[in-house]
């Protein structure tokens, strides 16, 4: 922002012929200022003027001129985020709307880097006498925006948003809006500003967070509320890393930048408890992570999508916090797999919604021992379920993840014992290689696949490991 390229980009877009490099030129300006957006609080004086300049260049008449301000104007920035919980459609219908929301975040993100940025809008958010705490403000906010953007999700089958707040008994003020200048954005800045706004919402709850738990502030909300306002942060972040993890046909970077913003607050939640030296003989804070813990597992038990974000999730939580203190590492990682092991009756009956991918269930199988025999039942019963019913497609599907589970725990002669473990649990009276033999009889010699799979099994019963038996499949969806 503070070299000639903005200039260089506006010139270029006024005045090439090539139509081509107009729209180039035009999509670079929209992604440098949104940039600069975003990393305000970093630019200079000339950086400031540059942005003001790819501002009016961009839209010179369909926005208030007080919507770049560098300091917060909390009674207009609460107005804009009250619009959005209780018109939500405005967010992808009203593309000013949803620059003057983006911009809006990023400048209330900027002032909460410091404590007293924290303390303002705190203060704002009880004097405009808004019937949520800061925390279920902002939470209902990026549920709201989480929800819209799902309309962009192939194959969203997430639930419905909780979050929204009663209506006050007085009309909001609306905000203001100017006729659409000659240069309005085009629709698919109407994602990326989402997005940054998700991004935001998702910094100023960290920030917040962190403040309130470094000066011990109690987080609370109205009385009339069951559900705290820290829950309500979990869930909603929850929410959004699963629409954003759902959107397709759009840059990663945008996408994948509000997916660790959204993780980065729930690491925050989890980890505020850990101790900052190894002499510390026990954890504190682990009311925090079992509170993560709990709200993921209750949200992978929706749908098999969710199951697939909320296992992510967990593997995340154990994994990406480091330190430069190896001994930190494990102890966090200790403390967070002492959690986990916690809620096994809860991740079995998560298990319900597995679809067969095998990579996130090996971290849970090998992080959380006990979940061994669940797991190996709940494959049994699928393969049992479709062979009974028939459908050698999804017959396929199960044993293939069975065999893969078979090669990939660890031993190949542990994982063998395991499994024979499982059928003793069942109570079925039989052996693993009888439970083979009598899935095979009931195929056809047409069904050629699913008895290679079968005999794959069968010679890793028997303690013959080739590399054609040793092999993982890809691809199980596809099938």
């Amino acid at each position: 922002m503070d070299t000639p390229l903005p200039k260089f980009f506006v010139a270029l877009e006024k005045h090439s012929a090539s139509q081509s490099l107009c729209e180039v030129a035009r999509y670079l300006t929209v992604q440098l200022f949104q940039v600069g957006l975003q990393y305000r609080h970093l630019l200079s004086s000339v950086g400031e003027g540059s942005l003001q300049q790819l501002y009016r260049h961009l839209e010179p008449s369909s926005i208030p001129a007080s919507t770049l301000a560098p300091k917060p104007n909390y009674p207009f920035q609460l107005r804009i985020l009250l619009e959005l919980i209780d018109n939500p459609q405005l967010l992808l219908s009203d593309i000013n709307y949803a620059c003057q929301l983006s911009i809006t975040l990023c400048t209330i993100s900027t002032s909460c880097q410091y404590p007293t940025g924290c303390i303002d809008f705190i203060a704002a958010v009880s004097e405009a006498r808004i019937p949520l705490s800061s925390f279920g403000l902002l939470s209902s906010a990026l549920e709201e925006l989480a929800a819209s953007l799902s309309a962009y999700t192939a194959d969203d089958d997430s639930s419905p948003g909780q979050l929204r707040y009663p209506k006050p008994p007085f009309p909001l003020p609306t905000i203001e809006r100017l006729p659409n200048g000659s240069k309005i954005f085009h629709r698919s800045d109407a994602i990326a500003f989402a997005l940054r706004s998700a991004m935001s919402l998702c910094n100023i709850l960290e920030k917040l967070y962190a403040y309130c738990r470094s000066y011990s502030i109690r987080v609370s909300g109205p009385s009339a509320y069951q559900t705290s306002p820290v829950r309500y942060v979990i869930r909603s972040s929850i929410k959004a890393i699963h629409v954003f993890r759902g959107i397709q046909g759009y840059p990663c970077s945008v996408a994948f930048k509000a997916d660790r913003a959204a993780l980065r607050l729930l690491f925050r939640i989890a980890s505020v408890g850990f101790p900052a030296s190894a002499v510390i003989s026990e954890t504190t804070g682990v009311d925090d992570i079992e509170l993560v813990i709990q709200e993921v597992i209750s949200e992978g038990t929706q749908s098999p999508k969710s199951f697939e974000t909320s296992l992510a999730i967990l593997s995340s939580l154990c994994t990406a916090w480091k330190s430069d203190d190896i001994i930190v590492n494990n102890r966090l990682s200790g403390a967070f797999c002492r959690s986990l092991r916690k809620f096994i009756p809860e991740l079995s009956e998560m298990l319900l919604m597995w679809d067969g991918d095998c990579d996130q269930i090996l971290w849970l199988m090998r992080n959380a021992t006990e979940m061994g025999p669940c797991v190996w039942n709940e494959v049994i019963s699928r393969v049992e379920f479709w062979s009974a019913k028939g459908h050698i497609r999804y017959l396929r599907r199960w044993l293939i993840v069975m065999r893969t589970l078979l090669v990939r725990q660890g031993s190949v002669d542990t994982s063998v014992v395991d499994l024979q473990d499982a059928f003793v649990r069942r109570g079925a009276g039989r052996s693993l290689e009888v439970w083979v033999d009598q899935i095979a009889t009931l195929l056809s010699e047409a069904d050629i696949d699913v008895i290679e799979e079968l005999n794959g099994i069968r010679s890793l019963t028997r303690g013959v490991f080739c590399e054609e038996s040793g092999e993982v499949l890809k691809g199980i969806r596809s099938l």
